[in-house]
């Protein structure tokens, strides 16, 4: 698998990224089709489709904060993206 599918011009395209956006849109898709059955309106399951995806999207990312703040001491004014680490990292390196 590649981890980068494609760039378009500096914006890397992720494999992982790219699945998990197909899935949650074919989803959303699939739950208004079957909105009608139910008699809920189609327009109410892609409003919410897209609120979900907005909370599930900063909670991961809230998550990740919480849970790993090593990774942000002395930068919490930038937790939406860790900063990057030359030489050792703090996680130890073990020899092979």
């Amino acid at each position: 698998m590649h981890p980068v599918l494609l760039k378009i011009g500096s914006l890397p395209i992720n494999s992982y990224g790219l699945m998990l956006a197909v899935s949650f849109l074919l989803g959303l898709r699939l739950a208004a089709a079957r909105s009608a059955a139910a008699g809920v309106d189609r327009n109410a399951v892609y409003d919410l489709g897209i609120r979900i995806m907005m909370a599930a999207i900063i909670g991961s990312r809230l998550f990740y904060v919480v849970t790993h703040t090593q990774e942000f001491e002395g930068s919490w004014r930038t937790p939406s993206s860790p900063p990057s680490r030359s030489g050792s990292s703090s996680r130890g390196s073990g020899a092979s």
